[in-house]
């Protein structure tokens, strides 16, 4: 691979002097960084460990460098949260959309900085989650939350419960004969008859499901606030195998499947041209290396090489795929290959329906509570709660294997629960701004660790702070609210699938030739698909007597990721069988023979009091006390 010459005293003349083409550096299946021939590749060519800062302009370059890799899905997955809180297209709420992306992008902000300055302390990048979505769709499914139908308010027609009619200058004028109450039009909301009975704008339609979920998600938080400063979840990790975690995350994606198909409907060729966009770049062009220009100090001159190559293709499959669907949305609307009918299915493709770009101001900063005031109920509470444990589970996978590429220890108990602990101050920021989502760590960004070689926790800081000033910018931001529902859907379709895919991938560690593990796999999937159907079309058989109780119940079971995951625990802790055979031993194996001490997970702060050592989330936890 060539030299680098590399003087750590002067950061700003780190050269990489690589002479000879750069190897394609990729994150395996067991989270051992391979190189392209499938040798283990040695990290002792970090350009910077996790403890060192490059100059500001390196760290502004890899920080901005990460933040692309972060920005197709913080600006999707917004979207289609709002989505399945039956947000609609008109254009009140438009600038709602924007609204909503830039908050997710300020609060991904402030908590990627807050995890990587007081958490984990290992470089990460924090955003929404497919595991609080799964619970979110859950919650819709109440029979009093589900998606109305959109009111026909042509004057002309003739209703029984409401009339239209046509004022001057065009207005209308709703009379509801039921609730006997009269609603000046707004012409740019639409309106629905809401399940009960009361008929409600757009944003009014949505905005009532948001402040539900958003009072679960506050609640959600402060349960894993819990289990991170008691440090329960060493403790639960004792009972937390494969057998577990397969089938959570398994059923995790099949909980969006409905959705899916719902947002992908009215168009299906360009949802199935946004997948086969995603597979051939991110499988068929996957090896496809792109020459990057380098910034080169020798002598004191800047010179500008293009020896690096990086597989581009492959690092921006989803942002590369949108685009091309959005472009593609595009040219057939120009055409006239849309519908300009808002009955017609295919309408929902055109990109022309909007004008939120001139509607946005250029700054807002988003603030709690922003949407309105949360609600609390038992249902929302309890289906955002299902969610802590996958969440959690998603996050130490993701801190491991970030360790590994990081070549360092796999982090110890103390900097386990605060990294949980850190995210459940992240999750309740994003329950007073109201992204409708929580946070957790994401697994996007490790494999560019492993490309970049520059594993410095001050790249990360950097980046957190990108996303915070873009999240400002809502003139920007404003571009993507106008992202046509189809192209959402083809990325929610490929990238669940692959969801999927890594649920299947953890019983790799399993023994699944013993009749005990095929059958407890099998039925945790069976009947988390089984129970949450028969809650669906029959729920209002559950009944024990309390009504607040029946309907936390149905919440619970309609979940099949919280269904299977308990069936999946219960079963693989009752059975008889060795730690082997189950596949925790190595599951949770230490992968790392790093010679690093360990130090990147120190405060950096004093913490070595004699009290602390009682607390889980310091450093000298259980340990006699020690001088730092």
């Amino acid at each position: 691979m060539g030299n680098k010459s590399c003087k750590r005293q002067d950061d700003s003349k780190c050269v990489n002097t690589r002479e000879e083409s750069v190897a394609t550096v990729t994150l395996s299946s067991n989270g051992d960084i391979r190189t392209e021939s499938g040798e283990d590749k040695s990290n002792d060519s970090l350009l910077y460990r996790v403890d060192e800062s490059p100059p500001w302009y390196t760290s502004s370059l890899f920080g901005f460098q990460q933040f692309l890799l972060c920005i197709s899905l913080m600006v999707t997955f917004p979207l289609i949260v709002m989505t399945v809180m039956c947000a609609d297209n008109s254009e009140a709420v438009t600038d709602y959309k924007t609204y909503m992306i830039g908050t997710v992008f300020v609060v991904s902000g402030i908590s990627t900085f807050i995890q990587t300055t007081f958490g984990l302390r290992l470089p990460l990048i924090e955003s929404l989650t497919a595991a609080y979505l799964s619970s979110q769709i859950s919650i819709m499914s109440s029979p009093d939350l589900k998606c109305p139908a959109q009111l026909d308010l042509n004057p002309n027609s003739s209703h029984i419960d409401f009339s239209v009619e046509l004022g001057q200058n065009s207005s209308k004028t709703i009379h509801d004969n039921l609730m006997n109450k009269t609603i000046n039009v707004d012409d740019e909301s639409n309106y629905y008859r809401d399940n009960d009975g009361i008929i409600r704008s757009s944003n009014e339609l949505w905005l009532l499901r948001l402040h539900e979920i958003q009072g679960g998600i506050i609640c959600a938080s402060f349960l894993q606030l819990a289990l991170g400063l008691t440090g329960a979840m060493g403790f639960l990790l004792r009972f937390i195998g494969p057998l577990t975690i397969a089938p959570t995350l398994v059923l995790l994606s099949y909980g969006i499947f409905e959705t899916a198909e719902q947002i992908s409907s009215d168009q299906w060729g360009i949802s199935l041209l946004v997948v086969a966009l995603f597979f051939i770049f991110a499988i068929c062009m996957e090896k496809v290396l792109v020459p990057i220009p380098n910034c080169e100090f020798k002598r004191n001159k800047l010179k500008i090489t293009s020896k690096s190559k990086l597989p581009l293709f492959s690092m921006f499959p989803i942002l590369l795929a949108t685009l091309l669907g959005w472009f593609v949305c595009y040219v057939i609307t120009i055409a006239g290959g849309f519908s300009d009918d808002p009955n017609d299915p295919s309408y929902n493709a055109r990109t022309d329906g909007s004008n939120a770009i001139s509607r946005s101001p250029w700054i807002r900063f988003p603030y709690p509570f922003q949407f309105g005031f949360p609600i609390f109920t038992a249902r929302s509470i309890l289906g955002m709660m299902a969610a802590v444990l996958p969440g959690i589970l998603e996050s130490i996978g993701d801190y491991n294997a970030t360790a590994v590429v990081c070549d360092e220890p796999s982090p110890p108990k103390h900097a386990v629960n605060r990294g949980v602990f850190m995210e459940g101050i992240c999750i309740l920021l994003s329950g007073l701004f109201g992204t409708g989502n929580a946070t957790t760590t994401w697994s996007h960004n490790i494999v560019l660790l492993g490309v970049s070689k520059v594993a410095s926790r001050r790249v990360f800081q950097v980046t957190g702070l990108i996303m915070f000033i873009f999240g400002l910018f809502t003139k920007f931001l404003s571009v993507f609210s106008s992202l046509p529902v189809v192209v959402l859907g083809g990325t929610v379709c490929a990238t669940m699938g692959m969801i999927l895919a890594i649920g299947v991938d953890t019983l790799k560690h399993v023994d699944m030739s013993k009749n005990r593990n095929l059958f407890i796999f099998g039925f945790s999937i069976l009947f988390g698909v089984v129970l949450p159907m028969y809650a669906v079309r029959h729920g209002d058989r559950v009944d024990v007597g309390i009504e607040e109780l029946n309907n936390i119940i149905r919440v619970l079971i309609r979940s099949p990721m919280f269904v299977g995951g308990i069936v999946g625990f219960a079963l693989d802790n009752i059975a008889p069988g060795t730690r082997e055979e189950r596949g925790l031993v190595g599951f949770y194996a230490s992968k790392s023979g790093t010679k690093s001490s360990g130090l990147v997970y120190q405060l950096p702060f004093k913490t070595d009091w004699k009290w602390t050592k009682w607390i889980p989330v310091c450093p000298n936890f259980l340990k006699p006390r020690t001088r730092i």
